[in-house]
């Protein structure tokens, strides 16, 4: 059975996104008033869910009733997705969505299968390598349902389940007189019993299973990733050179989470990234763009090819030109908002 991700919006009307393992939408609709037995059937037409996810940091009750009538983990984000966030990944999935239910059910789906997508990729790749493909879906399913079991034993369990039910498809056709076997091949199946419970309670002892290893992966290089972000940093300060975060290629969230926005001078020629700053202290907006909006930080038009390229995320801007633009933006704004005063009095 196909397995899917659900992304669901509460509220009086519903929004429910379903999407495959592979990012793919296959069902978007807003329920209104509808009650939950009937959006539990329409979502088990498309597949057996494996992560029932909300856009919200905090579970509702209501969320947390559906998703245990399912049998489903629930996945959330650390806080509240912002509806420019939101916004931006329905525009990039291309999704027409009829109303703000639907908006946030696909924007709860997507950021759930993005959580987990790597996971995903490398069940793929462990089945592939041991030519196991076709238990895909079965290992998939699993392994969310209880991540604290890993490949191996899954595997093990459906080649069983399996095995099993062929002996008792055999048994039903032809039953054949038992046979006896000897007392030494009794002692050594004894023995080797005996081995294989105890190498699995061994393993069940040990703590890093399969997911728990891939989790600390991807912390690491993350960790790995932000610390050399900083190391440019710190070298650019000690240099009287300011550094200039380009937000248009990273996460403004998880480098928020890691280093911090707050006081940073910032680049970005996307203006919906431009319209999120506010809500991180940045210190400045440095773009190539005429943005129509207000801010509540200074916004300072600049050439992107004369700021110095450290790498892709971290641009650099000497202190004292960026003190002196900065000067002349606020004389500028001072002269401007005089002239306005004379005009109206």
């Amino acid at each position: 059975m196909k397995n899917i991700i659900v992304g669901y919006d509460t509220g009086l009307n519903v929004g429910v996104a379903i999407f495959d393992t592979e990012g793919k939408i296959l069902f978007l609709k807003t329920f209104r008033g509808e009650d939950k037995d009937k959006i539990i059937h329409e979502i088990f037409k498309f597949g057996r869910p494996i992560i029932f996810a909300t856009d919200r940091s905090r579970t509702s009750k209501s969320v947390k009733i559906i998703a245990s009538s399912i049998g489903c983990k629930i996945l959330r984000p650390k806080r509240d997705l912002l509806r420019e966030e939101k916004e931006e990944i329905v525009k990039n999935l291309g999704i027409k969505v009829d109303d703000d239910h639907q908006r946030d059910a696909v924007a709860a789906g997507y950021f759930a299968y993005s959580r987990i997508r790597r996971k995903i990729e490398l069940i793929r790749k462990y089945l592939r390598e041991r030519n196991l493909l076709e238990f895909f879906d079965e290992v998939v399913y699993r392994f969310f349902k209880r991540s604290d079991i890993n490949l191996a034993i899954i595997l093990e369990a459906i080649r069983e389940g399996e095995k099993t039910t062929s002996q008792e498809i055999i048994k039903k056709v032809e039953i054949k007189p038992e046979k006896k076997l000897p007392i030494d091949e009794i002692l050594l199946l004894k023995k080797r019993i005996f081995e294989l419970e105890r190498e699995l309670e061994y393993y069940k002892k040990m703590r890093m299973i399969f997911s728990e290893l891939i989790d600390y992966k991807d912390r690491y290089l993350r960790i790995e990733k932000y610390f050399e972000i900083l190391k440019k940093m710190h070298e650019l300060e000690k240099n009287e050179i300011l550094p200039v975060i380009n937000v248009d290629v990273i996460d403004v969230y998880e480098f928020d989470q890691y280093i911090g926005m707050k006081n940073l001078l910032v680049f970005s020629n996307d203006e919906k990234k431009c319209r999120i700053l506010s809500s991180y202290g940045v210190k400045a907006l440095l773009t190539e763009m005429d943005l129509g909006f207000e801010t509540g930080f200074p916004i300072l038009k600049v050439d992107k090819n004369k700021l110095m390229s450290i790498s892709s995320e971290v641009f650099g801007i000497n202190k004292k030109d960026f003190e002196k633009v900065l000067r002349k933006m606020t004389k500028e704004e001072l002269k401007k908002w005089v002239e306005e005063e004379k005009i109206r009095h």
